[in-house]
């Protein structure tokens, strides 16, 4: 995502949240404590996925 060595929410902490869905998903990311630092996209897409069903039912 950001190189070989760096991991997903190493690369979301050095990103800046601009005026744009893409800035809007890194500021909602660094709020997120359950983020995880995911390996996949099959695994953010997953993560995000059960996140908007659990957020959807409250």
């Amino acid at each position: 995502m950001g190189g070989p060595s760096t991991s997903f929410l190493m690369y979301i902490a050095t990103r800046k949240a601009t005026r744009s869905p893409a800035g809007e998903f890194v500021q909602e990311a660094k709020a997120d404590h359950e983020m995880p630092d995911a390996k996949t996209w099959d695994e953010l897409t997953g993560y995000l996925t059960r996140k908007n069903v659990r957020e959807a039912g409250d």
